[in-house]
């Protein structure tokens, strides 16, 4: 019984040491990726991402938690508008500010994460002009943490929060070229988790409605895919 235990032990401290080998080699930044092409131009595309009311349009997020709390802050839509949620275990807290906001090309987000973990990302959304009409671009970039990854030794967190990006861009691709669909209908992820606290600010009202935003998401390395994504949710919101 002693050398089984011995054994026991043994194999443990060998898969421990083995996943902070791992862990060890894992990058210090993570970035997420996902585009599509929209028929439609940049006009049309850009007002649904500057004004964080119209992300219930489209958000891969939406309708998780029916009682999920939502307020909003600071300018109406554009750079300086604040959006925060707090919902269940499936969309977490957390809190989005709109750092830049250029007409028809860019917006720049910064993203934190309060439940079920604390993080901070940045996310990213650019809009260009091709053949079809206009290329939109989510992406998402952040610190790698040590917990994060130790996380992705065990998931590939970019394959689950690219997931989400792809099926919120089908989302807005069906928005702006009018696929129709039932009232408030909107595609839904398999489950998602979002971390953030909603804490009230001055002037804000707060409502209650659908999921919240972006996802969760620590992952490594760089993962780029274009086209229409397909349906499937981590860590929440972005």
């Amino acid at each position: 019984m002693k050398n089984l235990l011995l054994i026991i032990l043994g194999l443990i401290v060998t898969a421990v040491a083995a996943v902070l080998l791992i862990t060890l080699g894992k990058p210090d930044e993570f970035k997420v990726e996902r585009s599509i092409s929209i028929k439609a131009t940049a006009d049309k595309i850009y007002p649904l991402i500057e004004d964080f009311h119209e992300w219930r349009n489209w958000s891969p997020w939406e309708n998780v938690d029916p009682k999920m709390q939502r307020s909003f802050g600071g300018e109406k839509k554009g750079k300086g508008s604040m959006y925060r949620w707090d919902g269940n275990a499936n969309v977490g807290a957390g809190c989005m500010e709109m750092k830049e906001a250029i007409p028809q090309s860019k917006v720049e987000i910064r993203l934190d994460f309060i439940k079920p973990f604390e993080g901070t990302c940045n996310v990213d959304f650019s809009l260009t002009p091709n053949l079809e009409g206009t290329n939109v671009v989510w992406t998402m970039t952040g610190k790698n943490a040590l917990p994060a990854k130790v996380m992705s030794v065990f998931m590939n967190v970019d394959d689950c929060s690219g997931k989400q990006f792809e099926l919120g861009l089908k989302n807005l691709k069906d928005k702006v070229e009018d696929v129709k669909k039932e009232p408030g209908q909107v595609n839904l992820p398999g489950a998602a988790a979002q971390p953030g606290t909603a804490t009230t600010q001055a002037g804000a009202t707060t409502q209650s409605g659908a999921a919240a935003q972006p996802g969760t998401a620590t992952q490594t390395g760089t993962a780029t895919q274009t086209g229409t994504a397909t349906p499937t949710e981590v860590p929440s919101q972005p």
